[in-house]
């Protein structure tokens, strides 16, 4: 198994010179064993460990091993606990949620975990029992790397005996209360006893069937002819329409890639024709617009943030947004959108930037002092809800509209020949 590990590792090109690697640890025979093949072919690497919180305690003492073992073989050690402050409908769900998001936080490039050819398995017979796939879990995904795919249970136990290491027994494996667990403990081993190497054949199905995916993905970006524009991907709706019955398989070979499912894809083929339908992945937004459907990237959006105006010029960083604030002694450029040039007295030495809200309303610019709705603004601007939403709004210290980013200043803060000092905003990155 010593000289396979590393022939794999090796021909699979897993890792890079400038890598830096964080091997996930439970404590179990599956990472112990593969922090030990690691260990014996002298690679670099840190080690983190994420406590559950369950077994009454028990998984604390998982820690505690797993960090003695660090600190035996001086190995840089993480760990970190899981926010149980919720009832959550999925616990599993939530906990692998903050397990990686703990580990991607650390920076590493690459996170090395110990599932083996068997946890392909479960994770196939899983995604079918559910409805989902028949797609198991691969070598590798984007920067997480499973060394030990090719190798079954019972090898890995076998190097662990003639090794003689040590490890951690979470008992609660053991218990077929979860749907993985009556899979591996109730149902895997009949299924063993009568079909020999049995992991490798429904491996090699799953494959063929991702392969065959793959095929599909291609032939399903020719026909919809996806356009990459600067925060969406649009597809033309007539496009769609024109696959008749073939509509819904087709988009879902491509939307898939972005975490949604069949059900997703047939929900907006019955839709097409509302213009404002909005459906949801765990990272991505679609947005069924007049006449396209457009998929978004969910950003990480911020607090309203509060700025004090300084003499020097000030740079902000606003939900992806960078401003540039400075007090300028005259109106330097002609007229653009990504800039606002403002009554300094008028606005105040406090400001605010903040996403829009329901009832929002200001004075645009050169419209003779009418006050209109942002709602009503971003229409005649035919903004979808994604745009809308990502459209910074400043404000005083009293919450009155001094300039929509990127779009409409108000009059109110216009300059005038009254004006003695000027702000000028520069909206760098719209």
């Amino acid at each position: 198994m010593f000289s396979r590990f590393y022939t794999h590792i090796t021909e699979q090109n897993y890792f890079a010179a400038n890598d830096t690697l964080l091997v996930a640890v439970s404590g179990g025979i599956d990472s112990m064993v593969l922090l030990h093949l690691l260990q014996k072919h002298n690679f670099e690497f840190a080690v983190a460990h994420f406590d559950h919180l369950t077994r009454q305690g028990q998984s604390s003492q998982d820690l505690q091993f797993v960090k003695d073992y660090c600190n035996k073989h001086q190995i840089e050690f993480h760990s970190k606990c899981m926010n149980n402050s919720m009832n959550y409908k999925n616990f599993h769900d939530e906990a692998h949620k903050q397990r990686y998001s703990f580990f991607n936080s650390l920076g590493y490039t690459k996170i090395v975990t110990g599932h083996h050819k068997g946890d392909v398995t479960e994770s196939i017979f899983l995604n079918f029992l559910n409805g989902k796939s028949v797609y198991g879990i691969s070598d590798k995904n984007q920067n997480i790397v499973r060394p030990l795919i090719i190798f079954s249970k019972n090898e890995i136990e076998e190097y662990a005996i003639k090794n003689k290491i040590s490890f951690a027994e979470d008992v609660s494996n053991n218990e077929s209360v979860y749907d993985r667990n009556y899979i591996r403990n109730k149902i895997l081993p009949r299924v063993y006893e009568n079909f020999d190497n049995f992991d490798s054949k429904i491996a090699n199905l799953s494959t063929r069937i991702s392969n065959r995916d793959i095929a599909f993905l291609a032939l399903s970006e020719k026909v919809l002819a996806p356009k990459e524009n600067d925060n969406y991907t649009s597809i033309s709706k007539a496009l769609i329409v024109n696959l008749d019955n073939l509509a819904y398989q087709v988009l879902h070979q491509y939307i898939m890639k972005f975490g949604f499912n069949l059900t997703h894809s047939k929900d907006i083929i019955s839709t097409i024709d509302k213009p404002g339908g909005i459906f949801n992945s765990q990272d991505y937004n679609i947005i069924i617009d007049r006449d396209e459907i457009r998929i978004y990237k969910k950003s990480v959006r911020s607090e309203n943030i509060e700025i004090f105006i300084q003499n020097e010029a000030l740079s902000v960083d606003y939900n992806g947004n960078c401003f540039l604030i400075q007090k300028v002694e005259d109106i330097n450029s002609t007229s653009k959108r990504n800039e606002a040039f403002l009554d300094l007295k008028k606005v105040g030495q406090t400001l605010r930037i903040r996403n829009w809200k329901e009832g929002d309303s200001f004075y645009p610019l050169n419209m003779g002092g009418k006050r209109q709705s942002l709602k009503k603004y971003f229409a005649n601007e035919k903004l979808d809800r994604i745009e809308k939403r990502n459209v910074p709004v400043l404000t005083t210290s009293k919450n009155e509209i001094i300039w929509i980013g990127g779009y409409r200043v108000d009059d109110r803060f216009k300059i005038t020949n009254e004006t003695k000092s000027i702000l000028k905003i520069s909206l760098l990155s719209k």
